[in-house]
């Protein structure tokens, strides 16, 4: 509740030049030096993902875009399920 209570403070405090804005490598840098993404390449890759967007898209792409990137995973794992087709690296 807390981190939606902030979040709402934060984004009905920006501007619309805030919205165009492009995230810059002091607030990347930041997100790794507070751990929010690791070194491993399964979530560096995600700064070079935020850097190229702006403030808007950013927070437009949970609710717009992100669920529709995992569905292709979701559909290969019922089909692993179904088969019963080990898919856990263990």
């Amino acid at each position: 509740m807390a981190v939606g209570e902030r979040t709402r403070e934060i984004v009905s405090q920006l501007t619309f030049e805030d919205m165009k804005r492009n995230v810059n490598e002091v607030d990347l840098m930041k997100i790794r030096e507070e751990g929010g993404v690791t070194s491993q390449k399964d979530s560096v890759w995600l700064l070079e993902f935020w850097g190229s967007k702006d403030i808007a898209g950013l927070l437009l792409m949970p609710p717009t875009r992100h669920v529709m990137l995992h569905l292709n995973d979701c559909c290969k794992w019922k089909e692993k399920i179904r088969t019963r087709t080990k898919f856990f690296l263990i």
